[in-house]
């Protein structure tokens, strides 16, 4: 049967977020989707929801957004690994989600499901070191989005205990796949394969997943997940350099063929950063970006979240190919409507 409540979804327009609004509404949920008056929009163009106009930071929009809404998804976030302010992200995760949890405890909510990172987990020096969910980031020389993300879970999570506010929380790894308009940081490398290539790798892992996965994630959470747990929504672990060289297949491109390490890698990134306060540009590498990825390997388990909510992940290989057809299809789009 419908749910005859609605669920509020915040960031609804982002990559995860628009995903997790399209199973709702499959599922016969009544949705509202939060998202501010200048988003693109593209990604729930035309879906059956309730559009709310506001801000994370507006207490009253955000408010009004919660008020007779039975669950609440707590998508919205800044999702940038570079910013010349990095106050732009801190400001959205932290104050943001505690206008997003204090508004839910006010108005009775009935369960949150709260959007974290893995960044959150925190990343390791050696491949066998998986990281579970009874891990935290405890490094401060970071990317901004990886403290926001530390930072702004904890906060969330304290905040609901204190207020009795029933809250799961779920901690997507390297989110990749289709309808990433923007794209996210995540997606970038793989929109610049299909695009150019590259050729360069770097020692290192990260364990990738799909977004349909994640989005699939989210509602078994709110569905099974026990209240104050975290969950790792993650699939298969994989170095950078296979990563790399299975996009270069699936594009058509040279396989990297240059190791950068670590100290060049940190070098590199500074000199772009500095670069970028002068072109405006977001920079392919920073230093924090170097120093936090390059030789180290973001690899998770994710048994929690299979064997307490039912989670199940497509292997890497269907992962990247539904990633570079999507980024495929969008490049010949907008060849066919310039040449239009």
């Amino acid at each position: 049967m419908p749910d005859a409540h609605t669920t509020l979804v915040t960031g609804a327009n982002g990559h995860i977020g628009s995903h997790i609004v399209k199973y709702l509404i499959g599922r016969g949920r009544s949705v509202r989707a939060f998202v501010r008056s200048t988003s693109d929009l593209r990604s729930i163009d035309g879906l059956d929801v309730e559009l709310v106009y506001g801000d994370v930071l507006d207490r009253a929009s955000v408010q009004s957004a919660v008020q007779g809404c039975r669950v609440v998804y707590h998508t919205a976030a800044v999702y940038a690994l570079w910013s010349p302010d990095d106050r732009v992200i801190l400001r959205t995760a932290i104050d943001g989600s505690e206008n997003v949890i204090s508004a839910c405890a006010r108005c009775g909510v009935h369960r949150v499901v709260y959007t974290s990172s893995a960044a959150s987990v925190g990343i390791s020096d050696k491949p066998r070191q998986l990281r579970s969910e009874h891990d935290f980031n405890k490094e401060l020389d970071v990317p901004a989005y990886v403290t926001a993300k530390t930072d702004s879970e904890n906060l969330a999570a304290a905040c609901a205990r204190e207020s009795g506010l029933n809250m799961v929380i779920v901690n997507p790894t390297l989110v990749l796949g289709p309808g990433d308009h923007r794209p996210t940081p995540s997606n970038t490398l793989v929109k610049q394969f299909v695009e150019s290539g590259s050729p360069l790798f770097y020692d290192g892992g990260a364990n990738v997943v799909d977004v349909e996965d994640v989005a699939l994630g989210h509602i078994l959470a709110e569905e099974k997940g026990r209240n104050g747990e975290r969950y790792i929504l993650g699939g298969d672990n994989i170095t950078v350099r296979d990563m790399l060289n299975f996009l270069a297949e699936l594009t058509g491109r040279t396989r990297p063929k240059f190791r950068i390490g670590r100290a060049p890698a940190m070098a590199a990134g500074l000199l772009l950063q500095l670069l970028a306060r002068f072109t405006g540009k977001t920079p392919l590498l920073s230093f924090k970006i170097a120093k936090t990825y390059v030789g180290r390997y973001g690899y998770f388990d994710t048994s929690k979240a299979e064997m307490e909510l039912g989670y199940t992940y497509r292997p890497h290989p269907e992962v990247l190919m539904r990633a570079v057809d999507w980024f495929k299809n969008q490049l010949t789009v907008g060849n066919t409507e310039e040449s239009g």
